[in-house]
């Protein structure tokens, strides 16, 4: 059983021309703890809203990938149906050294590593 769910989210970025990053995304039952936004330092991200819930960021746009390398956090706003605030927070960006995205080894038993590096072999 894995420790983590993954959430399939829609999102969006806003950028407000002063170098802030704000990711939007549909509200998400429970209150996040401790979340980290995980940047692979190419195109892809992984949120960790918590714990035990983990969202993978698949695409980030060109204009986003340059701010995500110059920023140190990122403002999340959680939206309802109503298209209504709810949580709103900051996480921290990490740019893993490796580049590789922590999702948690259980998740990735099946999965040949190569796929998961910043495209070293992508060339």
């Amino acid at each position: 059983m894995l420790s983590a769910e993954i959430i399939n989210l829609e999102y969006d970025f806003i950028d407000n021309g002063n170098g802030d990053l704000m990711m939007l995304i549909q509200a998400v039952p429970d209150s996040p703890a401790a979340p980290v936004f995980y940047f692979d330092g190419l195109n892809a991200a992984l949120f960790k809203r918590s714990d035990n819930q983990l969202a993978p960021i698949a695409y980030i746009p060109a204009k986003v990938r340059k701010l995500l390398t110059q920023i140190e956090q990122i403002l999340v706003a959680e939206m309802n149906d109503d298209e209504e605030f709810g949580e709103v927070y900051k996480a921290p960006v990490i740019i893993p050294e490796d580049g590789i995205l922590p999702y948690p080894q259980e998740m990735l038993d099946d999965v040949n590593p190569e796929i998961l590096k910043n495209g070293e072999n992508n060339a």
